[in-house]
């Protein structure tokens, strides 16, 4: 069972994954589009094509079970491979819309290796309830006052929350963005914002 299950994993690469993903699920780049992304990757260690609507579409990193790829200029998709208990993988979609640094959204989906999607939440709750996540990813510091902490948090608008998938590790990063403020209110409010690093386990996100 173990020599059967490693050379299942071993058939396995993100790439491949990529390549067999059906077309109306990436409409920016057609089969052809993503073969060459590879090839200029695997060549140069760096890819980029003239996309579909006029834009660039790029992968910025690629592993065998890890990919990044900008599919334009405010669109990221971040892909990883997880290990299941049952001894088969499963994939992991973040797609993050606006991806700067603390302003970004994200959807997290899961698939089968043959892209069928999955409709478990694997240990993230889904709630889009703006309290719940200012609850959840949120904190209030012992030396700050609870009227300082309300008025902060009340800042954070809108609600967003943003994923991050490790380059190295089965693990995410989840946290609140913070679109719409300046500079200076965003440096304020980040004393309050608390990142989630969650792990996978082979069953679910921890």
């Amino acid at each position: 069972m173990s020599l059967l299950c490693t050379v299942a994993y071993s058939q396995e690469k993100i790439s491949d994954i990529w390549l067999a993903i059906p077309n109306d699920m990436v409409i920016y780049v057609d089969s052809t589009m993503r073969q060459d992304l590879i090839k200029l990757y695997e060549t140069d260690g760096k890819s980029s094509v003239n996309n579909k609507f006029t834009g660039t579409t790029s992968i910025d990193t690629l592993s065998e079970r890890y990919m990044s790829i900008s599919m334009n200029a405010v669109t990221r998709w971040q892909m990883r491979l997880l290990d299941k208990n049952d001894g088969t993988r499963m994939l992991c979609l973040v797609k993050t819309f606006t991806p700067e640094e603390g302003h970004g959204e994200s959807e997290i989906l899961f698939y089968s290796t043959d892209w069928n999607k999955d409709d478990g939440t694997y240990g993230l709750s889904g709630s889009d309830n703006e309290d719940e996540l200012l609850k959840t990813f949120t904190y209030r510091p012992d030396t700050m006052t609870l009227e300082r902490y309300d008025e902060l948090k009340a800042m954070i608008e809108p609600v967003m929350l943003c994923a991050e998938l490790s380059e190295d590790e089965e693990t995410m990063i989840l946290y609140l963005s913070t679109p719409l403020l300046n500079k200076k209110e965003e440096e304020e409010v980040r004393v309050i914002i608390k990142q989630t690093k969650l792990n996978w386990n082979g069953e679910m996100f921890k």
